[in-house]
């Protein structure tokens, strides 16, 4: 694979990510999401898969609306398989259990390419 056919792939998985996130598409998320993802939250918190995809389609959060990201920088391995991403995000809204979480945020996200496509692995948030 070349590699601007992997950055294509990966544009294009975000993509969908974000519609399947706006439109609370469960199953979606589930084949999007990595088994072992994980995210850290800005406060240090350890968010697992399941807690992550029940936060996302719960009728209490509504961030998808206004999420504006802005990429600095994306490398993806010399094979193509693994992608490390950093980019500043703004979100306005909030989320089922933590409320308000509207502001700035510096976002690091991983994501490996499987057999059956790109999957978000893991990723961080950290409040500007």
């Amino acid at each position: 694979m070349t590699m601007q056919r992997a950055e294509q792939e990966l544009k294009q998985f975000k993509h969908d990510f974000e519609q399947a996130a706006h439109k609370k598409d469960k199953a979606a998320l589930e084949r999007m999401l990595h088994d072992d993802f994980t995210l850290v939250d800005p406060d240090g918190n350890v968010v697992s898969k399941t807690s992550l995809i029940e936060t996302i389609v719960s009728a209490d959060t509504d961030i998808m609306n206004s999420f504006l990201r802005q990429e600095h920088k994306t490398v993806i391995s010399v094979n193509g398989d693994t992608a490390r991403e950093t980019a500043d995000v703004k979100i306005k809204g909030k989320l089922h259990k933590r409320g308000d979480v509207t502001g700035d945020y510096t976002n690091s996200a991983t994501y490996v390419k499987g057999p059956n496509g790109w999957q978000f692995v893991g990723n961080s948030l950290h409040r500007k």
